[in-house]
């Protein structure tokens, strides 16, 4: 209770900080980057200007701060971004006043870091040959993102016959969750797969990671709004085995720039590595159509025109307001 309360004082301290900059220097819109941003919609209720709200988020658990927040959302914006229909569909479910203010804006990013990328000296880093089949799980290690599933995955195709593969796992936890990597590693140690399985800790190279691998896995358990990892794999001519679940249906076309799979299906996780790890025509092909998707869909260029329009009309309904009030 004492931490709730302290938050929404500097909530409420922020959002008149805020208050005071938009007067002072004539702001006239202001922009909200991820649903736990609250002042700056606040401060625009009580400036009166529009508030833009950019939403990444699908919050399944507590049922009762979705509702809050989704209303929150409804009540203090004059448009709302969302980075994919899943979010749309959660937001608009959730609470049904957000559905007319919603837009759909899938996220682009750079591509000059991926062009540029080499993945040779990640592949000499962890000793795989030419011939060896890398398979990549890029993000933040987490009990949702599907790492558990993606060791379990691994010991199933060492019982097959997939030989020479190696499994990079690249990321670290927050702090105050370090038992998770401890128990992922145990699990890893107690199944005998140290000779497949690294974990790298946070890296600063994921391009020349991504452009290492042979294919990129996001085995997310819980709806993962829009993974930036599978555009990134998408980037580097790719191919990406993702659970069917919260935005990653919109990213991958499932039999054409990857494959999709039920969460937390170890077995079928299993079935599609060791069908792409065996036919690398299959990959390239995959990869192929992934980057003409990503350039069609997922450009930063698109991006930028897309938020600039929101913003845009945002500004003209206002100012059509105030014409029609005077």
């Amino acid at each position: 209770l004492r931490g709730a309360m302290w938050c929404a004082f500097n909530i409420i301290r922020a959002a008149f900080e805020i208050a005071t900059i938009v007067r002072k220097e004539g702001v006239q819109a202001i922009y909200s980057n991820t649903i736990g941003v609250l002042p700056g919609a606040v401060a625009a209720k009580l400036t009166r200007v529009p508030h833009i709200w950019h939403i990444h988020e699908i919050i399944v658990k507590p049922r009762w701060l979705a509702r809050v927040l989704a209303a929150f959302t409804a009540l203090f914006s004059t448009s709302i971004i969302v980075v994919s229909k899943a979010v749309a569909d959660h937001l608009a479910g959730t609470c049904r006043k957000t559905a007319a203010k919603i837009k759909v804006i899938y996220n682009g990013i750079p591509l000059e870091a991926f062009e540029k990328a080499d993945g040779l000296p990640v592949r000499r880093e962890f000793g795989l040959s030419e011939k060896s089949v890398l398979i990549c799980m890029v993000g933040r290690i987490s009990l949702w993102k599907g790492q558990d599933c993606l060791i379990e995955a691994v010991h199933m195709l060492r019982d097959v016959g997939l030989t020479d593969f190696k499994v990079l796992i690249v990321g670290d936890v927050f702090r105050g969750n370090e038992w998770i990597l401890s128990s992922l590693k145990e699990k890893v140690r107690s199944l005998r797969l140290n000779d497949r399985v690294i974990f790298t800790g946070y890296r600063t190279d994921s391009p020349s990671i991504i452009k290492a691998a042979d294919l990129v896995v996001i085995p997310s358990v819980l709806p993962d709004p829009l993974p930036t990892v599978a555009l990134e794999a998408m980037a580097c001519s790719k191919p990406v085995i993702a659970s069917a679940v919260g935005g990653l249906p919109e990213i991958v076309e499932d039999g054409v720039t990857g494959v999709l799979v039920p969460p937390n299906d170890p077995k079928a996780l299993a079935d599609k590595i060791m069908l792409l790890a065996k036919n690398r025509e299959l990959r390239e092909s995959m990869g192929k159509h992934g980057r003409e998707r990503f350039d069609r869909m997922f450009s930063l260029e698109r991006f930028a025109a897309e938020i600039e329009a929101v913003i845009s009309d945002s500004l003209t309904r206002k100012k059509s307001t105030r014409i029609r009030n005077h």
